[in-house]
């Protein structure tokens, strides 16, 4: 298989542990950072491709708990909060402003854990005319748009040696209407719900979940290599 089994999922599902930083509101769990990453480290010290995974589920769903508009939260979370997103928050897409949300397309890679995924989170710079539009900080603005699952074309391309079970399968959004309660911006620091914690905004997300995968498979390979050492 190129991606994990359906009874993993499942089971990550029935544990709550794709809610670990969900806010409370929502159902989830809410842990602090450190709680979190010590499960992530420990299932990606048994499995990188499953921890792997599992940081990328948490950082998803975590973020859009935290960070969509009520209205979205009730489309996405309404009918039970057992919800997995996937998808790259890279901003390889282009999005622009049409009435009541967003036009986007673009083609995108490492889609890790997205052959489950119900929603897909995925990031597109935000043009005006043939240019990006520009934050005071002189950075493109990007903002995150997300889209059903079905509405993707999904590339069966992941074929690799290492972390060959996340499914990090490319895809491509065509042109397709997103409307504005499905979409937050990349620089938001300021949870609408959840702990305060979430001010770290997406970047501290992302920081947390590389890093605990990071613990964890680095961790496997020093025991691996003491193992080596000593009998070989």
């Amino acid at each position: 298989l190129t991606h994990m089994t359906d009874e993993t999922v499942e089971t990550f599902h029935r544990e709550g542990l794709y809610r670990m930083l969900l806010p409370t509101e929502l159902g989830g769990s809410a842990l602090s950072w450190v709680d979190a990453m010590r499960v992530v480290e420990k299932i990606a010290y048994a499995d990188g491709s499953t921890g792997w995974c599992l940081m990328v589920g948490n950082v998803e769903v975590g973020a859009g708990g935290a960070y969509l508009g009520d209205e979205g939260i009730e489309h996405i979370f309404g009918h039970g909060n057992e919800i997995l997103i996937a998808g790259q928050g890279i901003p390889n897409g282009y999005a622009r402003e049409v009435e009541g949300g967003y036009s986007i397309h673009g083609d995108y890679s490492y889609g890790s854990g997205i052959h489950h995924a119900d929603y897909i989170h995925t990031g597109c710079i935000l043009m005006e005319g043939d240019k990006p539009k520009m934050l005071a900080n002189g950075l493109p603005e990007v903002v995150i748009c997300h889209v059903d699952k079905k509405d993707i074309t999904l590339k069966h391309n992941w074929d690799v040696m290492g972390l060959r079970a996340t499914g990090s399968y490319d895809y491509t959004i065509d042109e397709m209407f997103v409307p504005a309660h499905l979409c937050h911006s990349f620089n938001l620091s300021e949870p609408l719900r959840g702990p305060n914690m979430y001010s770290l905004g997406l970047i501290g997300y992302t920081a947390w979940g590389h890093t605990s995968f990071a613990l964890g498979v680095g961790r496997r390979a020093l025991d691996e290599v003491a193992e080596l050492a000593r009998t070989k």
